[in-house]
């Protein structure tokens, strides 16, 4: 059989299927006596459940894929047809051998090609988020119910194996179909105020609280809510990101836990739950973002810093694959804790995971923060465009380690006082032209990337894909280089 007869995506996709069915056959025989055998049918489950993801999106969508959408699911099929198709030759035993020696001289390598496989699981759930794919499936219960079931083995430190669900997928398409059933709508609680006691300053509507006197949550506040369709949208975000209902929340961002309310209705909470977040952030300070950090001069390592940039990149993706838009992207709502690493230090700050807050249901513009401008006229708040435009700012006031206040203040020093009818839009370009010398060319042209995007006609499907190719990879292969590195 070869791998690489000529084909489209679903042909590949069967012949996948046929390999699967053949190394499951193989297998039958050794599971319960092989710890490399349990591995291996293990990861074939994660792969089989991808597979009939993509199997579902080609019978419904495969006529109106674009051609950069047929290319990545079919290279991506390929791929994996490549593995499995190698690691169905290592697992041919040599009866001569006896029952389990034949596998020994292979053990290596076919734990080498499992976990190759376990990276294509991960790469094409990006690919599902990047293409469309979740948007089609968001009605089938017998996928979602399978991605729930869907799990792993891996080996502990002392070599036992430990069984290891897979939540990445299933928490995005549980999202989508959060966001676009009916029927999975939930139902937030509605916190009595007396269960809320804040702890921390309230600064720009939100602080930390603690909920019953016992867990500390984040509360953010969304004034100003004078009219029945406000109130609803608030209240359908609490719904969407509600998090006891949620089998899981994608990652980087935050699961709601419900609202809380004034006496007189015209202020709204919205309740998160926080992340387990390494340093733990100072309950009793203001919420610590990355616009603190930047105001700071906090010292960030040149890795964690590209590492935040992707992590906000993928939030980023996470919610424009699942149809939804954040409408207020900033370097102030990027929550994320440091320690050390002041100003003058020496040594570089710890700095936690990133997660995106400071979701706007609706047109709102809270007094507390300035007014983001749109990069151009018709990329309103609800564009995607939109959040393309300021994720792109925030790429910039990463790479300079600088609030974007203070770079554009800069670059009236270096490039002189803006020309007639030069636009924000025009001077954060150049900007993003000079990161090249502080984070070099692929984070210089991912950040550039975005502020082009963000002048592209409005075209959801095709700006995803963009997002996808042209800035979160070339982020991702700037993180792969330090991994390769260690």
């Amino acid at each position: 059989m070869d791998p690489k007869q000529p084909g489209n995506s679903l042909s590949t996709a069967n012949r996948v299927a046929k390999l699967i069915g053949d190394i499951h056959a193989r297998c039958s025989n050794y599971r319960a006596v092989s710890e490399t055998i349990q591995l291996t049918e293990s990861c074939l489950e994660c792969v089989q459940t991808r597979l009939d993801i993509f199997h579902e999106y080609l019978r419904r969508a495969e006529s109106t894929l674009s051609p950069r959408a047929q290319s990545a699911l079919l290279q991506s099929l390929q791929n994996v047809e490549d593995l499995l198709f190698e690691l169905g030759v290592q697992l041919s035993p040599n009866i001569v051998m006896g029952r389990l020696k034949w596998i020994e001289p292979r053990k290596r390598r076919i734990k080498d090609l499992v976990f190759e496989i376990r990276m294509w699981v991960q790469e094409a759930g990006l690919t599902i988020r990047a293409y469309g794919v979740l948007l089609k499936i968001t009605t089938v219960d017998l996928l979602y119910q399978q991605l729930l079931g869907t799990y792993h083995h891996s080996l502990t430190m002392d070599g036992h194996s430990l069984k290891m669900y897979d939540h990445s997928l299933t928490s995005a398409l549980a999202l989508a179909r959060r966001i676009h059933n009916r029927a999975e709508k939930a139902q937030p609680p509605l916190i009595p105020n007396s269960a809320l006691r804040r702890v921390g300053p309230a600064i720009k509507n939100r602080a930390f609280a603690t909920l019953n006197n016992t867990d500390l949550v984040y509360a953010e506040a969304h004034c100003h809510v004078e009219d029945s369709a406000t109130r609803n949208a608030i209240e359908r975000m609490a719904a969407i990101f509600y998090g006891p209902d949620f089998p899981f929340i994608p990652e980087h961002l935050l699961p709601c836990i419900g609202f809380a309310k004034q006496y007189d209705g015209r202020m709204y909470f919205l309740i998160y739950q926080l992340p387990p977040m390494s340093p733990k952030p100072d309950k009793k300070a203001p919420v610590p973002t990355l616009a603190n950090a930047l105001c700071n001069g906090i010292r960030m390592a040149l890795e964690d810093r590209f590492r935040i940039a992707a992590e906000v990149t993928m939030a980023v993706l996470e919610l424009h694959a699942v149809g939804w838009v954040h409408q207020a992207i900033c370097s102030d709502n990027v929550l994320l804790s440091t320690k050390g690493g002041e100003k003058g230090a020496i040594t570089d700050a710890q700095i936690s995971s990133a997660y995106l807050i400071g979701f706007k249901p609706v047109h709102l513009q809270d007094p507390g923060f300035p007014k983001l401008p749109a990069p151009n006229d018709f990329a309103e708040q609800g564009d995607v465009r939109y959040d393309l435009y300021h994720l792109g700012a925030v790429l910039v006031e990463i790479g300079f380690g600088q609030t974007l206040g203070a770079i554009l203040s800069t670059a009236r020093t270096v490039l002189g006082e803006p020309k007639r009818g030069e636009t924000e839009y025009e001077r954060l370009k150049e900007c993003a032209r000079r990161l090249g010398n502080k984070m070099g060319s692929k984070y210089a042209n991912a950040a550039m990337m975005c502020l082009l995007l963000s002048r592209q006609p409005k075209d959801p499907v095709r700006l995803r894909e963009r997002l996808f190719e042209d800035v979160l990879c070339l982020l991702r292969q700037i993180m792969d280089g330090f991994k390769a590195g260690e």
